[in-house]
């Protein structure tokens, strides 16, 4: 179940795929740390989104009761900059989620990412080396 990555240029043994935000494989060494920082990912996720929608509702609030809070430059930026990260904080999350989803589903049927996407089981058979 080793697979050669073209990324890195070396063996894996079960690996799973080339993560490009940690630059390097994962494989059978590291899986369970991969799944742990993805896991730690959506618990800040979680944690920062509520401050951030906070904040936003706050500051729309203000806006709305004081309109000549738009006149000065810093204010109307600051609302933008905290619309982006509640935006992505929400990206953040929704993504985050699906990875996790995924990487338990393929766990609990004892499949790495790249046996699932070329459906080895099924083509060389479960206990075949690649050959036909």
């Amino acid at each position: 179940r080793a697979h050669h990555c073209s990324q890195c240029g070396c063996c894996i043994d079960r690996m799973d795929h080339h993560c490009v935000f940690l630059n390097q494989c994962i494989g059978y060494n590291n899986h369970r740390y991969f799944i742990q920082f993805l896991n730690y990912y959506l618990c800040l996720s979680l944690a920062m989104l509520p401050y951030v929608l906070l904040v936003f509702v706050v500051m729309t609030y203000q806006m709305v009761q004081n309109v000549t809070l738009l006149k000065h430059v810093v204010y109307p930026l600051t609302y933008l900059w905290n619309l982006v990260c509640v935006a992505g904080g929400i990206y953040a999350l929704i993504m985050t989620s699906c990875l996790i989803n995924r990487q338990y589903r393929l766990l609990s049927k004892d499949v790495t990412f790249l046996e699932y996407v070329y459906d080895k089981k099924t083509t060389h058979g479960q206990y075949s080396k690649g050959r036909r």
